[in-house]
C-alpha cells in the first residue's frame, strides 16, 4: 500500500485559538531549580530560589515542587527481583470522572500513587527531560496540567478552547507542546514560551495518540474514526495517510532506529507493525488484550509498553518478540504513561 492522501484531507491551516496563563504578582513564578538527571528513589531537596525556565516567559502559575538528587542508574544486582531492570513507570489510571497519577517502580508490581486527585478524564503523559516536567491532558477546565515529575505537584496551564485533550507530547527543541483533541476534531500546539495556540492540523475523525520524531521533525497520529495512521512535517506541507483499513487505532509508538512504528488496534487487541517507507502493516502482536492503547518504547531496554483500560493492566514485551508480561494489575483504567531512566 503506498503512501496516498484520502478524499478530504485534512487541512493545515494554523487556526489561532486563545489561550491565557495565570499570574502571581509581578508575573514571575517561582519554582523549584531543574531536576537534575531523572533518578527514582533518590533523596529529595526543597529549593524555590529559581524560576522554571521554559514558562517563565509565559508567565505560568506554577506550583512549588520537591526535586530529586542524582542517584544510582536503577539497574538489576545480585539477588533482585526480576524487572528491576525496568525503567520507573508513571501513568494515568481514571475511571469515569475520577483521574489519579500513579509511579510503578523497577522490580515493583504493585504502584503507588502519586497525584490522587487530577482534573476529570485526565489522559495522555509526556515529559520534557532536561526539566523533569510531566504534562498531561484533560477534559475539564480548558487546561492542561502540569508538575515534576518525581513529586506530587500539580499546577495548570490554562487553554482556552481546549476541548477532549487526548494525547500530549513536547518537543524539546521547540519548547512546544502538541495535543491531540477529538472534541475539536485536531492536533493544536502551544509554543510554552508565549504566544496562542496553532491548529496544526484539523478535519480529522476522532484522533487519538500523536506520536514525534524530532530529528526527522515529523508529527505521526492514529485517527479512530477512519482507521487510519497519518502524518505531517512539523514545519510545512499537507498530512500524507501511511496505513487505512485499521478498526480501531487507539496508539503509536516509534521504534527506535527503525523506519517503523507499532500500532495499536484496540478493536482487534492487536498490535501491528508499519513500514514508514512501504507502508506495510504486519501484525507484531496478535494477542494484545482487550483494549489496547497507549504505547511506549524503551529505547535502553528494547521494550514496548503499553496500556489497557478494559484489562486495567499494564503490558510489557521485548521489541525482538518474546512472551508478554504483566507488570501490575487490578487498575482502574491506565491512559497514558511515560518512562523514566
Amino acid at each position: 500500500m503506498g503512501r496516498t492522501t484520502p478524499p478530504n484531507t485534512p487541512g493545515s491551516g494554523h487556526v489561532a485559538l486563545c489561550v491565557s496563563f495565570g499570574r502571581h504578582g509581578s508575573g514571575r513564578p517561582q519554582a523549584s531549580p531543574p531536576c537534575p538527571p531523572l533518578k527514582p528513589n533518590a533523596p529529595v531537596h526543597m529549593d524555590i530560589r529559581r524560576p522554571l525556565p521554559r514558562l517563565l516567559a509565559a508567565g505560568v502559575a506554577v506550583a512549588v515542587a520537591a526535586c530529586a538528587e542524582p542517584g544510582p542508574e536503577p539497574g538489576p544486582g545480585p539477588g533482585e527481583e526480576p524487572g528491576a531492570d525496568r525503567p520507573t513507570i508513571l501513568f494515568i489510571d481514571a475511571a469515569g470522572d475520577v483521574s489519579r497519577m500513579m509511579r510503578l517502580d523497577p522490580g515493583e508490581s504493585d504502584a503507588e500513587v502519586v497525584r490522587p486527585e487530577l482534573a476529570a478524564s485526565a489522559r495522555g503523559l509526556t515529559l520534557d527531560r532536561t526539566e523533569g516536567i510531566v504534562y498531561w491532558a484533560t477534559r475539564e477546565g480548558d487546561r492542561i496540567q502540569f508538575g515534576r515529575w518525581n513529586d506530587a505537584s500539580v499546577s495548570d496551564l490554562p487553554v482556552a478552547g481546549l476541548d477532549s485533550a487526548y494525547s500530549v507530547e513536547y518537543l524539546p527543541d521547540d519548547n512546544t507542546l502538541y495535543w491531540s483533541d477529538y472534541g475539536t476534531n485536531a492536533i493544536h500546539r502551544l509554543n510554552l514560551g508565549g504566544g496562542e495556540v496553532e491548529t496544526f492540523v484539523d478535519g480529522l475523525d476522532a484522533p487519538r495518540q500523536i506520536a514525534i520524531d524530532p530529528e526527522k521533525r515529523r508529527l505521526y497520529w492514529v485517527d479512530r474514526g477512519r482507521g487510519i495512521v497519518m502524518e505531517r512535517w512539523l514545519d510545512e506541507g499537507a498530512p500524507r495517510q501511511l496505513a487505512m483499513g485499521l478498526p480501531a487505532p487507539y496508539g503509536l509508538a516509534l521504534l527506535p532506529g527503525e523506519d517503523a512504528m507499532i500500532v495499536a488496534d484496540a478493536e482487534l487487541g492487536v498490535l501491528y507493525k508499519l513500514d514508514l517507507i512501504t507502508s506495510q502493516l504486519s501484525i507484531w502482536l496478535r494477542e494484545a488484550g482487550t483494549h489496547p492503547s497507549f504505547l511506549a518504547v524503551d529505547t535502553a531496554g528494547r521494550m514496548l509498553y503499553w496500556g489497557d483500560n478494559r484489562d486495567n493492566v499494564l503490558r510489557r514485551r521485548s521489541l525482538d518478540g518474546g512472551e508478554v508480561e504483566v507488570l501490575t494489575e487490578g487498575l482502574a483504567g491506565p491512559r497514558g504513561l511515560v518512562l523514566v531512566r
